[in-house]
């Protein structure tokens, strides 16, 4: 099952804490990238320790222009 990123976050308890702890960054980090999204340098992690529930696809802003996309993440998306 896809979901957004919110959505993974708000499933179970500790899962701020888990990314935070991961990435070396404070759980406000965390709130702002459930606001503002996941910064693309970040994406492949993100589903990596989701166990892959949220995908590419959904952390991805529809909106952004292709060159913002890495190409590690130009090519996880051709898979």
């Amino acid at each position: 099952m896809d979901m957004k990123f919110h959505q993974w976050i708000a499933g179970e308890r500790g899962r701020q804490k888990l990314v935070a702890e991961h990435f070396d960054i404070t759980k406000s980090a965390v709130s702002q990238w459930v606001q503002n999204g996941v910064p693309v340098d970040r994406m492949l992690a993100v589903r990596t320790l989701s166990g892959g529930a949220v995908t590419l696809e959904e952390l991805m802003d529809p909106s952004a222009p292709p060159e913002e996309a890495t190409p590690e993440l130009a090519q996880d998306f051709d898979e």
